[in-house]
């Protein structure tokens, strides 16, 4: 949880998670060897408001130096930022017009009231960790990828990754990395670009540094106010450039045995990326280590745990000392359950996606975001997150709505 103070006498409780990927560190810090956090979208889309990365940043900036950035950011910014606390509920007061948010530590809870509560806990909601068949038969540990900290843990041990989505390759390669024997065991088809591709193509339709003035400009505004429909036909037509761009990668992967798809309605990476957030990948580097065989692939689902494995609906067994299962999220209203009731939840409807009707996106057709970034059914109550470009941009038109109050 954190308060930022936008002007005196106001507080804005805002819980916040930041998404990066693991990947080996390139650019001007050259690559380290190891497999480390860094940001996905190239640099020029990730500035924070009011005081832009430095311009000697790498394209896709590792953690260490994101982490001491924001340290200082914090600083220069006079907000309150109080780390390692918990919040365990809240709940409006119609009289008072105010929210109480109970907050633990450590070692303390207290309660805290605000005006305005927002939330900004990601898209997504709960870890899914399946129920699978034999579960406590099998003889190794078994993680959701949210546990997963190190390969390092498993160097010299057979460790089965369960998905085939960002976080699946990402632990994979750090496992094959740290001396396991990684393998992938991929359920369903993914759409899939290389980190290249996916900079390049960014850059070429917005040039320059995107958010460099901290502030909304034109670019941002093609970028994150296109209406949904025109988005999704967007991606659709940037398909055709990707898949030139990474045939060869492509045809790679299918001879490793990975299976690669289109996305909903053709729509690739980005279309993914728009509607459900799941179902791709921004492959950096292992990719690579699949198509040369260093990360095995496995395709099928899991019939069942064994005592030394997974044993898949086609038969095959897959020999296991451990198993990560990068096996997603529940919806993002199972944390709102935890946090304001299940009576609240229902009054508040979903929250995230545009009705599109796939997977991951139920229906009815929204074309916004559901309750992201505008006022929701209970007053002062909002709801805020994305990458840092869309947060950078959308946090512009949240702080304007909470500044000039009830309509």
């Amino acid at each position: 949880m954190r308060v930022c103070r936008w002007r005196p006498g106001s507080r804005i409780w805002v819980s916040r998670r930041r998404y990066m990927m693991r990947a080996p560190v390139r650019g001007t810090f050259g690559a380290i060897g190891m497999i480390a956090l860094r940001l996905q979208d190239p640099t020029p889309f990730n500035h924070l408001p009011f005081r832009p990365f430095p311009k000697t940043w790498p394209d896709n900036a590792p953690k260490e130096i994101l982490a001491d950035f924001l340290t200082e950011y914090a600083t220069a910014l006079d907000l309150d930022v109080v780390p390692k606390t918990r919040c365990t509920g809240a709940s409006y007061d119609s009289n008072a017009e105010r929210w109480t948010v109970e907050l633990q530590t450590e070692s303390t809870t207290r309660s805290v009231t605000c005006r305005n509560l927002v939330v900004a806990t990601g898209k997504f909601g709960k870890a899914r960790l399946p129920d699978f068949k034999g579960l406590n038969s099998f003889d190794g540990p078994v993680q959701h990828a949210s546990q997963f900290r190190n390969g390092a843990a498993f160097s010299g041990r057979k460790v089965a990754v369960i998905g085939a989505g960002n976080s699946a390759f990402d632990i994979a390669q750090d496992l094959a990395v740290h001396g396991a024997e990684s393998t992938l065991v991929q359920r369903s088809p993914i759409s899939l670009i290389s980190q290249k591709t996916y900079s390049d193509m960014l850059l070429a339709h917005f040039p320059g540094d995107v958010g460099r003035s901290g502030r909304p400009n034109a670019t941002e505004r093609a970028i994150h106010a296109m209406p949904a429909r025109l988005h999704l036909r967007a991606a659709a037509m940037a398909l055709p450039a990707i898949r030139e761009a990474d045939k060869t990668l492509h045809a790679d992967l299918s001879r490793a045995g990975l299976m690669l798809d289109d996305g909903v309605d053709g729509t690739g990476v980005f279309g993914q990326y728009h509607l459900s957030g799941t179902g791709f990948v921004i492959d950096q580097g292992a990719g690579d280590w699949i198509a040369d065989g260093r990360i095995a692939v496995r395709t099928g689902a899991v019939q069942s745990f064994e005592s030394g494995g997974l044993r898949l609906e086609n038969g095959a067994m897959i020999p296991a000392d451990a198993v990560i299962c990068a096996t997603g999220f529940q919806p993002f209203n199972s944390v709102l359950q935890e946090l304001l009731g299940t009576d609240v939840t229902e009054q508040i409807g979903p929250v995230w996606g545009i009705g599109h009707g796939s997977a991951g996106d139920p229906g009815p057709w929204t074309g916004e975001q559901r309750n992201v970034w505008a006022p929701t059914n209970l007053p002062g109550l909002w709801f805020h997150g994305g990458s840092l470009g869309p947060s950078r941009f959308y946090s512009h038109l949240l702080a304007l709505q909470i500044a000039v109050g009830p309509r």
